[in-house]
């Protein structure tokens, strides 16, 4: 659809249809001054090709840039999918029908990639079979006050990479100085997922995840804080927490003033001792591509492990 080269900043792409394209728009800037991405439509765009199925992509290291109010429709990548980028605020934008809203990957191909600061903000998620927000390696992110509605397959909140990797090649670097707050996710797989080992100094609070098909909130990982979440209705638990520590119930993290009726170990929620736990079903394996050859993407495989209670 649109090109903007990453050797210069400045760029407003707003109030634009971007439709049947191989992605949408391909959003790069050096950050000398702020970039927008705003008030368009990006539907469709899944033509065949480097990159396809994104709305929005770069590959290059955006940076000082803000994508809000947008509304992105059955793009079969992501929405948006963002290879390094410094201080991208995503904010206020709709997604239905695409794979899920935004996917970060830090590129560790050359050892100086980087995904560090912006905010996703108040958006809304409906149906994404993956549901929210996809992270593979970041620091200081803050994602906040978001929907996710649906999805059996969906997460709004899934960090990938550290021992397990996702059953995945993308070699993800772990991510820290996460936060989530006032979160809402609704009939997704898991309200909020941390692969083992991938996550830490983070702090998830104040989020509610109701009816997910397997947990409300799980981490294998450790050093990390969940404080005053909610959950109910999930299949698995509400609460799990397979790290193992001097932390809360003696595992590796602390929770705090957490709510759910059913927690492995039990104690790290409310109430509810652990009860019998179901395989974790396996999710298919979809691919994206870098639109630069230096670039080769293996998007997120999400081929879950089993859970251990």
């Amino acid at each position: 659809g649109v090109y903007t080269d990453g050797t210069h900043s400045g760029y407003n792409i707003n109030n634009n249809v971007f439709y049947g394209n191989v992605f949408g728009l391909y959003f790069d800037s050096d950050g000398t001054t702020p970039s927008s991405a705003d008030d368009n439509c990006i539907a469709s765009n899944n033509a065949s090709g480097p990159a396809s199925g994104n709305g929005i992509y770069e590959d290059q290291g955006l940076e000082n840039a803000s994508i809000d109010d947008n509304a992105f429709v059955n793009n079969s990548n992501s929405a948006i999918l963002l290879v390094n980028e410094t201080d991208v605020d995503i904010e206020n934008n709709s997604s239905a029908g695409d794979a899920d809203l935004v996917d970060y990957f830090q590129d560790s191909s050359s050892g100086d990639g980087v995904v560090s600061g912006g905010t996703v903000s108040g958006n809304t998620v409906t149906g994404d079979p993956y549901g929210g927000v996809y992270l593979c390696g970041s620091t200081g992110i803050v994602i906040e006050n978001n929907t996710v509605i649906g999805g059996a397959e969906a997460a709004g909140v899934y960090v990938d990479g550290g021992t397990d990797q996702g059953a995945s090649t993308n070699n993800c670097a772990n991510t820290t100085d996460l936060t989530v707050n006032g979160d809402q996710y609704e009939s997704v797989g898991d309200g909020f997922y941390a692969y083992d080992g991938s996550l830490s100094g983070s702090t998830i609070e104040n989020s509610t995840a109701t009816d997910s098909s397997d947990d409300g909130f799980y981490t294998g990982s450790g050093g990390n804080t969940f404080s005053a979440d909610t959950a109910s209705g999930s299949a698995n638990f509400d609460c799990q927490d397979t790290t193992s520590g001097s932390g809360t119930a003696g595992t590796d993290d602390t929770w705090s003033n957490d709510t759910g009726n059913t927690s492995s170990p039990a104690g790290i929620c409310s109430s509810g001792p652990a009860t019998g736990v179901p395989d974790f079903p396996s999710a298919p394996l979809a691919l994206g591509f870098g639109l630069l050859p230096a670039v080769v993407l293996l998007r997120f495989g999400r081929a879950r492990r089993n859970h251990a209670g």
